[in-house]
C-alpha cells in the first residue's frame, strides 16, 4: 500500500503556468492535489503566503471505527527542495492529468513549472476499457488449463 500527503495549492500559484483552456478545465477541480515527495504519512500540506505549511493536528480513532480532525494547526515548513505533485479527474467526460513541481528555499516558492499535463476523451476510454475486456476474458477462459509442456530433458 502506498502512501501520500495531500497539499492543497490555490490556482493563483498555478496561472500563469497554464493555457486559458488548461485553466478553465483546472478550475472545475478543487486545489487538492497528491504528493509523494514528503513525509508520506497522509499529511495535510497547503501553499499559502508563498510558503509551505503543514497541518499538525493529528488524527485520533474513536472506538467505533471513525476519525475525529482536531481544529487545524497550519505550521509553516522550512524546507528547501523539490515537490512534485499532481491529479486526476474527469470533467466533461475527459480525462485530465495535471503534474506540478514547486521548489521551495528556506520554505519560500523559488520557481515552479507544468511537468505533465494530458487528457483521454470519451472514445479512447472507451477504447481502453473494451482492450482490457478482451484480455480479461482470454485469461478467464485459459487459467485453469494445464500447461503445456514445450520442452523434454532426457
Amino acid at each position: 500500500m502506498g502512501m501520500f500527503d495531500e497539499i492543497e495549492v490555490g490556482r493563483t500559484y498555478l496561472k500563469d503556468l497554464l493555457t486559458k483552456e488548461q485553466e478553465k478545465v483546472l478550475k472545475s477541480h478543487d486545489n487538492m492535489y497528491q504528493t509523494k515527495d514528503l513525509e508520506n504519512c497522509m499529511f495535510r500540506y497547503k501553499i499559502s503566503h508563498r510558503k509551505l505549511w503543514k497541518d499538525e493536528s493529528s488524527f485520533s480513532l474513536l472506538s467505533n471505527g471513525q476519525n475525529e480532525k482536531k481544529k487545524s494547526n497550519w505550521v509553516e515548513e522550512k524546507i528547501s527542495r523539490v515537490i512534485s505533485f499532481y491529479t486526476n479527474f474527469t470533467y466533461k467526460e475527459n480525462d485530465y492529468w495535471y503534474e506540478f513541481q514547486i521548489s521551495f528555499v528556506d520554505g519560500k516558492i523559488d520557481t515552479k513549472q507544468l511537468i505533465d499535463y494530458s487528457v483521454r476523451s470519451k472514445a479512447e476510454i472507451e477504447k481502453q476499457e473494451k482492450e482490457w475486456s478482451i484480455i480479461q476474458t482470454y485469461y478467464d477462459a485459459h487459467k485453469n488449463k494445464p500447461l503445456v509442456r514445450l520442452f523434454s530433458f532426457r
